[in-house]
């Protein structure tokens, strides 16, 4: 996922501060007055329940929010997922303001972004495994690269789901052809090595001798 990065050249030093300064007293206002829009149900709702049937294309990322944080406020209230996706991305990486962006993801999930369930869901805790696989097999299904190639790992090992490494194999394939960029696709292939040496490793415990056919042989 791509991150806004302000360019370090001093003509544009002034500007980018005064940006990054925006959008912490958005993220700061979001996380002190709570607003109901936002905060309301559980803090730990699975983004599964209320991903739509209907996704929408994300059109925007982070750094529209860093612009103008303001207009991503009003968009998110206002019932625009893209505004609420791209804010969340915006809020994400400030220090102290992660269930303001969960809890933006999550609205942004139920406004039809599906990358913002498997964001959501990224975020939770062990305790919280089997709402991650559900929305991971759901966004996967509504074609979310990052969700199938989550899901592929948890195959590969089991992690809260059965180990299926065909599958695993399958999901990781297409989360590349689903992206066609190589560092995403470089994830993808440490993920399918892994699947390699697991499998090595079943084969050999298939044919390794056990004790008593291993004391024929030496008589």
């Amino acid at each position: 996922m791509k991150r806004f990065l302000c360019v370090p050249l001093l003509l544009l030093a002034a500007g980018c501060t005064a940006a990054q300064d925006n959008i912490e007293q958005a993220a700061e206002s979001l996380t002190r007055e709570q607003p109901k829009w936002l905060f309301t149900g559980p803090e730990n709702a699975c983004p599964a329940d209320v991903m739509t049937d209907y996704p929408m294309p994300v059109r925007y990322l982070g750094e529209v929010c860093i612009d103008n944080p303001k207009k991503c406020v009003d968009g998110c209230k206002a019932g625009n997922g893209n505004d609420c996706f791209a804010l969340a991305l915006a809020v994400e990486p400030l220090r102290g303001h992660t269930k303001t962006a969960d809890r933006l993801f999550y609205r942004a999930c139920s406004l039809g972004i599906v990358s913002a369930c498997s964001n959501r869901a990224a975020s939770m805790n062990t305790a919280e495994t089997a709402c991650q696989v559900r929305t991971y097999e759901k966004a996967c299904n509504r074609s979310d690269p990052w969700a199938c190639l989550t899901l592929g790992m948890y195959l590969a090992r089991g992690m809260g789901v059965e180990r299926d490494l065909p599958r695993a194999r399958r999901l990781i394939t297409e989360s590349c052809e689903l992206v066609d960029d190589e560092e995403w696709c470089g994830y993808g292939l440490d993920m399918l090595m892994e699947i390699d040496r697991i499998e090595r490793k079943q084969r050999e415990r298939l044919i390794a001798p056990d004790a008593g056919s291993d004391s024929l042989l030496r008589r």
